[in-house]
Formats: C-alpha cells, sequence, structure tokens
C-alpha cells in the first residue's frame, strides 16, 4: 500500500474526517479502519493503543528522533523506519512478534536495538544497512528463538547469524552466516570468516561499501551474490575451510577483486563463481577441478 503523505513529510497535525470509510487517524497517526495498522506516522507522531502493526515505510524518511513500540504491535512492517536519520532512541516492548526486511535500513544515528523476548520471526535483511553508529544489538535472554552473543542475533535453533554489527569477531557459537545479514553495513572494511562457519549465504554481505579484504578460514559453501556490490573489495583469500561456491558467485563485475587465493578442496560451480570486471590473479593448486572461471 502506498502512503497517503510523501515520505519525509512531517505534519504537527493530521487528521482525517470520521467519515472516511477506509482511515482514521490518533495521536498523529494514520490507521486503516479494517485492521487497524499504522500507514503513516511522523516526527509528532506517538503508537496509539488501538494499532497492531506499523505497516511498510510507515515512517519513511521522518524526523522522528525516539519511538516506543508499545505491547500491542505485533509487527513491524518493510522499511517501516527507513532513512530516519534523527532516530537515536527505538525501545521495543514485549509484544512484538515479527520483523520485516529493511525496518531500521539507512539510520544513521541508532545506538541500541534490543529485540524483546516475544518475537519469534526476523526476516532476512531485516536489518539491512545497519547504521554504523550501532554499538549494541541484544536479544532478550527468555526469547525462545534468537540469542544474542557479541553484538551479533543468532537463531537458537542452527547457530545463523541473522545481524550482528560486525565490530566484534564472529562468535565461535555461529555456525552459518544468513542471508542478508549483513547486506549494506557501511562500516567494515575487512571480515574474517572463522572456521566454525560452515555457509555463507546468499548476499550475506552485498552492498558493503567499505569492505577491503576477505579471510575465508571457513565459510563452507558460499551462496549467491555473498560479495556482491562491494566496490572496495580487492583481496580475498580462500583456506580449505571453503568446500564451494555457487554458479551464479559469491563475487560478480560490481567488485574490484584483483588477488585470490583458492584452496586445495574447492568447487567452483561454474563459470561465475568468481568474476569481476577487472583482471584477476588466482592462483590455485595444479589439480583443481573447475567449470570454468570468468575474467
Amino acid at each position: 500500500m502506498s502512503n497517503i503523505i510523501p515520505a519525509g513529510v512531517d505534519f504537527e497535525d493530521v487528521t482525517v474526517d470520521p467519515d472516511n470509510k477506509k482511515y482514521y487517524s490518533q495521536n498523529n497517526c494514520i490507521l486503516t479502519k479494517a485492521d487497524n495498522v499504522i500507514i503513516n506516522g511522523g516526527a509528532y507522531s506517538t503508537i496509539p493503543e488501538t494499532a497492531v502493526a506499523i505497516g511498510d515505510s510507515a515512517f519513511n524518511g521522518s524526523a522522528i528522533k525516539s519511538v516506543v513500540i508499545p505491547s500491542n504491535i505485533k509487527s513491524l512492517g518493510d522499511n517501516a523506519f527507513k532513512s530516519c536519520n534523527n532516530l537515536e532512541e527505538i525501545v521495543i516492548e514485549n509484544g512484538l512478534e515479527e520483523i520485516k526486511k529493511g525496518v531500521f535500513s539507512r539510520c544513521k544515528n541508532i545506538k541500541s536495538i534490543t529485540i524483546p523476548e516475544s518475537v519469534t520471526k526476523i526476516e532476512d535483511g531485516s536489518f539491512i544497512s545497519l547504521c554504523s553508529s550501532l554499538e549494541e544489538l541484544k536479544v532478550a535472554t527468555a526469547n525462545t528463538v534468537y540469542y544474542s552473543k557479541d553484538d551479533y542475533i543468532l537463531t537458537k535453533t542452527d547457530n545463523t547469524i541473522v545481524a550482528g554489527t560486525l565490530k566484534k569477531a564472529i562468535p565461535e557459537e555461529a555456525t552459518a552466516i544468513g542471508m542478508r545479514a549483513f547486506y549494506g553495513n557501511g562500516y567494515i572494511s575487512e571480515v574474517r570468516i572463522p572456521a566454525n562457519i560452515k555457509a555463507i549465504k546468499e548476499e550475506a554481505f552485498r552492498g558493503c561499501g567499505n569492505l577491503k579484504t576477505v579471510f575465508l578460514e571457513g565459510g563452507g559453501v558460499i551462496g549467491d551474490f555473498a560479495f556482491d556490490k562491494c566496490g572496495l573489495l580487492t583481496n580475498v583469500y580462500f583456506s580449505n575451510g571453503v568446500t564451494k561456491v555457487t554458479e551464479k558467485g559469491c563475487m560478480t563485475e560490481s567488485c574490484n577483486v584483483r588477488s585470490v587465493t583458492l584452496p586445495d578442496n574447492i568447487d567452483l560451480d561454474g563459470e561465475y563463481a568468481l568474476r569481476t570486471h577487472v583482471p584477476q590473479t588466482i592462483y590455485y593448486p595444479e589439480d583443481l577441478e573447475f567449470l570454468g572461471v570468468g575474467g
């Protein structure tokens, strides 16, 4: 649903005619009458008790500085608070169940986020473009689906990283890096994937614009576009902990990788497994078998 009020517009007072059959207003928010979803809010809004969800892009571009997500809110929609550059403080009360994609993407001043125990679903890419200012990312200890370690969020079922600040080493408990877990992180310039990581899923580090060097002590199977659109990425070092790079490739023409070191046991699944737009120096053993490497 497209917003009634354009993104980035913060009116001091928003009201809906009481006779409107589709929408109503409360606390400077516009909500749907059918299901009590907030479709528009702004810098002068507070979340009303009647609301059950914050809809897609509802606060997109708003100048809001702080927000309390009360217990009556069960879902945060796609890009709900995208590009809220003045947003510094978020309090999420117990009651929220679902966090969709890109909820806090491109917010530049958030320092801390705590996920309450009630959250049972965090979609892939929920923390896209997580701001470099973020210092603390936690999960309530009573949460039955997720837990946090060293400012990373992991699943309890299989220890897959859902999101993280990347300001500390990847925890030894982790077994995989989830889809779009660090998508768009503009803080990290170097990343070391430890041996305990057995899979790096699709687009995990896509769009990390300042990433220059990757050391893959582990990684197992590297998914499609895992390091795509990392424009400063120059050096990638593969160890024997990497067994396969998928057909669509972990890097593409948008990367500037010039040096790749491959292990003995890697499987390059197709000619696009490694492909950039600059000439590459690729070091690989004489007995390595692969279908092709694009240059």
